[in-house]
Formats: structure tokens, C-alpha cells, sequence
């Protein structure tokens, strides 16, 4: 858990790169803001996330 403590805000993160980058994150123990233009996939990729770790995160339409 290295990124445990740690607060990441991840533009894009709903899918591709962001999505990967949200999941890699959160696998580190960050807990993570998602501003996405697409907010349904953000929310999306949030509870997928939130249900692996028991955490809620963030998420914001831009």
C-alpha cells in the first residue's frame, strides 16, 4: 500500500489509460477523485473499484 494516505485526481479516469490508472491507484491504497466528462462511466468505474476495496470514492461531472 504504497499510496496509502494519499488523495489521487484522476481526469479521464472512466476508461483507457484513466481507467487503468484509477484501478492501479486504488489496488496502492489512494483514495482517488474521478472528474470525467462521461460521469455515468465514472460513476461505473468508481463502484467497480469501491466493491473490490469496501471504499467509496468520488466522482465529479466536469
Amino acid at each position: 500500500m504504497r499510496l496509502s494516505g494519499k488523495v489521487a485526481i484522476v481526469t479521464g479516469g472512466a476508461k483507457g489509460i484513466g481507467g487503468a490508472i484509477v484501478t492501479a491507484f486504488a489496488r496502492e491504497g489512494a483514495s482517488i477523485v474521478i472528474p470525467d466528462l462521461d460521469f455515468a462511466g465514472a460513476k461505473l468505474k468508481a463502484q467497480e473499484v469501491e466493491f473490490k476495496r469496501r471504499e467509496r470514492l468520488l466522482t465529479l461531472p466536469q
